[in-house]
């Protein structure tokens, strides 16, 4: 099958993979959302509190007792690591002991939950509304304008001047790059709007749009792109602050994508990439 027997999808060679614990970590807090009952997630925290505070008062202990004898043998700079460990330890065990008292405030309901919860609210109008997680799993089944345009008014990501198209998010590791993970995205005078799309079991693209993430204009630090190959830009996003991605249970202030420029039976894709690749040549983002 040549290029031109192809789908606008199928061209676009989109990968839908998350991380696994992310991807666990965010169907439980949309069930969690569509319950109204996060009770499971607060047990789960003080068992963490838990976990952290024997952990961090049994490593404590050992730099307590090499403390003495650091002074006796006058190895002033040992007994000051030992502080330190110490007191990281102790911080540690007291961080735990308040976690299980007060489990709401444990770093994962109190960060990444309610985190959650702000962009389920702001995407679907919950809790005014209800919450069901699977009417806001849009298949996508076509690429075209008028596909994208319904997708993203459904959100309000839709504004005057939009430049939008699907691309691959990318991954930087220490020694390598990859791609995981395919969103929707749209650039408009109203700001940065990424649509995080996975695949079920029946292997078909979903647009998520609870999950959306929407960054106004001032919080964008800058957007920058480079051509890699004749088929492929890369394009790096840098936010201030940093964003909750829904899709890696984590805020970022950088986000990378990788996109296929060259889509035949979608011009407007062609279009809007290379509009905002010249635009951001001449530094305008």
């Amino acid at each position: 099958m040549n290029q031109n027997e192809r789908t606008p999808l199928d061209q676009l060679q989109l990968k839908y993979d998350v991380l696994f614990h992310a991807r666990k970590r965010f169907d439980q807090f949309r069930e969690y959302i569509r319950t109204g009952d996060a009770a499971p997630l607060l047990q789960y925290c003080r068992k963490c509190g838990v976990i952290f505070a024997v952990t961090g008062f049994l490593c404590a202990l050992p730099f307590l007792l090499l403390l003495p004898i650091g002074v006796y043998i006058r190895n002033y700079g040992g007994c000051f690591t030992c502080v330190l460990f110490f007191a990281a330890m102790m911080g540690m065990g007291i961080y735990g002991i308040h976690g299980l008292r007060h489990p709401e405030s444990f770093f994962l309901f109190k960060h990444h939950y309610l985190n959650t919860v702000k962009t389920v609210s702001r995407n679907t109008g919950y809790p005014q509304r209800p919450y069901v997680p699977e009417e806001w799993e849009i298949p996508i089944t076509e690429y075209s304008e008028a596909a994208m345009a319904q997708l993203l008014n459904t959100v309000n990501a839709w504004g005057e001047n939009n430049i939008y198209f699907i691309c691959n998010q990318e991954v930087k590791m220490r020694h390598s790059r990859y791609t995981r993970g395919a969103v929707v995205m749209n650039y408009c005078e109203k700001g940065l709007f990424i649509i995080p799309i996975y695949a079920q079991q029946d292997n078909i693209p979903k647009a998520y749009l609870d999950t959306t993430i929407a960054v106004p204009p001032e919080q964008i630090k800058s957007i920058r792109m480079w051509i890699l190959s004749e088929r492929h830009i890369r394009m790096n996003i840098r936010f201030k602050p940093g964003v909750w991605d829904m899709g890696w249970v984590a805020k970022r202030s950088l986000m990378m994508f990788i996109i296929n420029q060259h889509i035949e039976g979608a011009d407007f894709h062609r279009a809007n990439v290379a509009r905002l690749y010249a635009d951001c040549r001449k530094k305008k983002y």
